[in-house]
């Protein structure tokens, strides 16, 4: 029984291990800093801008298009 287990948890083993020696190596720290330096820049503003207006004009157009179907219809 003990064996199943042990097969059962392997991978969540190799996943921690993984994780402790990116911890320890320094690279979850510096991962974590260029993460920090990107989000205090304009690109997520950027990208939630274009993300927004790119949505708005989707929207925009599939309102347009029900509009004209619906004149052409009557």
């Amino acid at each position: 029984m003990q064996e199943k287990f042990k097969k059962l948890l392997a991978p969540s083993y190799q996943v921690l291990t993984i994780l402790h020696d990116s911890i320890t190596s320094g690279e979850q720290k510096e991962f974590a800093w260029r993460v920090w330096e990107k989000a205090n820049s304009e690109e997520p503003f950027v990208l939630a801008k274009r993300t927004i207006s790119h949505a708005y004009e989707q929207w925009r157009k599939r309102d347009e298009s029900e509009d004209d179907e619906k004149k052409g219809s009557t």
